[in-house]
């Protein structure tokens, strides 16, 4: 870095070299969250830098972290974006889930509504709440998909398409080699020739993935 850069980065390479130093560049490496240490929240310097060299700015500290910790430049962007004032948070953080508004957004029953979920994430929960409010949830058909679930899940579809209930399939990942022929069924349905005849598909249907 200080070869390639210079100036801002003059003193670095002394500093590994300091014992008084490597305390504290030792515990940024080992540090679980190296980002919050070397570009806090707020204004202040990386100790472990010569004084002359402190106040180095976040972009900067963004190269080093790059250096010294490659698994963190990902979370170190978006503290970098979270702590400029010409970006700032709005930028780093996750609208507010509102899966009611979402529903009223999207009211046509041909159109299924799609979970994309991060590791850990369960709108179950919310989804409940909605199908109660919308007076779904006693005829609310779950399904874990998996090998040998493709006829439970078309004689699910098939029933709530028809009398207006609700369909989950959870866990489609488990079983990518049925949904091609689950987007045939969904293909039949929306089709704009029938997809407005009641009698092909009920208003009150929909289907959760």
């Amino acid at each position: 870095i200080q070869q390639q850069i210079g100036a801002p980065f003059k003193s670095l390479i002394g500093t590994f070299k300091n014992p008084d130093k490597v305390g504290q560049w030792k515990s940024i490496y080992n540090s679980a969250q190296p980002q919050d240490i070397l570009m806090p929240q707020g204004k202040g310097g990386v100790v472990a830098l010569p004084e002359e060299d402190r106040s180095i700015s976040d972009l900067y500290k963004l190269i080093l972290l790059r250096a010294i910790r490659t698994d963190k430049v990902v979370p170190g962007i978006l503290q970098f974006v979270k702590n400029d004032p010409r970006l700032g948070p709005a930028f780093t953080d996750p609208p507010l889930f509102n899966l009611e508004e979402i529903f009223q957004e999207s009211p046509d029953p041909w159109t299924p509504m799609i979970f994309v979920l991060s590791p850990g994430a369960d709108p179950n929960s919310d989804l409940n709440m909605l199908a109660e409010k919308e007076g779904k949830m006693a005829n609310f058909k779950k399904l874990s998909l998996g090998q040998g679930q493709d006829k439970n899940a078309k004689d699910a579809i098939y029933k709530a398409k028809s009398d207006g209930s609700w369909v989950l399939l959870q866990n489609c990942h488990l079983y990518a080699d049925w949904m091609p022929e689950m987007q045939r069924l969904i293909e039949q349905y929306s089709d704009e020739n029938v997809r407005e005849d009641p009698k092909v598909l009920n208003p009150g249907f929909r289907l959760w993935l």
